[in-house]
């Protein structure tokens, strides 16, 4: 009984702060801008899940050289659970498979 009283209170205190879902545009595999630039389409929905933070900002990285189109920062007053839309597109990709990162960090408005 201890034993599952102090998973259920772990349960209860230990929550997720941050719910972010990422999903990729399931229309076309990737779009060629020119004959050196291919771009993906993805859509983000944040959740904030406690009331002190206000705002993500969003971040890529990785092995090529990227660039994100799309807000740099999400506002949790407008867009709590909103799916918005982002575009990342590469430039002379050296490897087909370079790795991609979205970079999530929120922070409160004070």
């Amino acid at each position: 009984m201890l034993v599952t009283f102090s998973a259920l209170l772990y349960g209860f205190t230990d929550t997720t702060r941050l719910l972010v879902e990422i999903r990729r545009d399931r229309g076309a595999l990737f779009t060629r801008l020119d004959e050196h630039t291919a771009c993906n389409n993805y859509r983000i929905t944040v959740e904030g899940l406690v009331d002190e933070q206000r705002f993500v900002d969003v971040l890529i990285a990785g092995d090529g050289d990227f660039q994100l189109f799309g807000p740099n920062r999400i506002d949790l007053a407008e867009n709590n659970a909103n799916w918005v839309p982002y575009r990342v597109c590469a430039r002379d990709l050296k490897r087909p498979s370079a790795g991609l990162t979205f970079d999530f960090s929120a922070g409160s408005v004070k």
